[in-house]
């Protein structure tokens, strides 16, 4: 039984046998139902039928038959593509698994693959804690990699953000001392033990470095602030 508050968006979905899953797990790879071998289902907080191709392990949801990740393990070998063209696919890849409305946030590169992640976002609101991981090996530019455990965690049926009180053209005055404000946008962001907050945030620069600062976007309070590194391995916050 999946915890309501924890996978809200699941929670109300009808059940589904192994053979539905695997078929869903086939669509997912673009192959034959028949192709797929069940493996060990996971009973934890997400209930899961797990199916395994040759090198490829893929899990779908008993609530709903969603997949829930994906990991092709193969050997990655030289870069065919650039990083550029990676990040596109992964884009491409989560529109074409049923997620239109990703915004990337991340992206890493390490050991010929590229890790994309792609937040939710509507009505100019980006949710970070409704997060796809995807992977992307340059050697062709296939996915290798998927997780949604994130988004199906956090996201709900419906997102209906709160009433910001702050706009996005006055961010400066809420700006650390000695940072600029370089842009700024709503945000939902949530704290390390899961309690969501609707933010504003601001893209910011003090001497060399850049960062993301939060405000509740009710009151202006300070939330968070991160560390933005771009560098030869990608684009990270921390």
């Amino acid at each position: 039984m999946l915890d309501p508050c924890t996978y809200a968006g699941l929670y109300d979905l009808e059940e589904v046998d192994a053979d539905t899953a695997q078929k869903a797990a086939a669509d997912f790879l673009g192959v034959d139902a028949g192709q797929l071998s069940q493996s060990t289902a996971d009973g934890g907080n997400l209930p899961t039928y797990g199916f395994t191709m040759d090198k490829v392990y893929i899990e779908v949801t008993k609530a709903g038959g969603i997949v829930a990740c994906m990991i092709n393990g193969r050997e990655v070998g030289e870069a065919t593509i650039d990083v550029s063209e990676a990040r596109a696919n992964a884009a491409a890849f989560a529109k074409s698994a049923g997620y239109p409305d990703m915004t990337e946030t991340e992206y890493v590169t390490a050991s010929g693959v590229v890790t994309v992640t792609l937040c939710y976002e509507t009505d100019e609101v980006l949710y970070y804690p409704d997060a796809l991981v995807i992977d992307v090996a340059l050697d062709g530019g296939d996915v290798v990699g998927f997780d949604a455990t994130t988004y199906l965690r956090c996201h709900p049926e419906t997102r209906t953000p709160q009433k910001a009180n702050i706009l996005k053209s006055s961010g400066q005055k809420y700006a650390p001392e000695g940072h600029t404000m370089n842009s700024s946008r709503y945000a939902v962001i949530a704290s390390d033990g899961g309690i969501e907050s609707s933010a504003l945030e601001l893209s910011t620069t003090s001497g060399d470095y850049n960062y993301l600062y939060y405000v509740d976007a009710s009151n202006g309070d300070e939330l968070s602030m991160s560390r933005v590194f771009d560098d030869d391995s990608g684009h990270r916050i921390d």
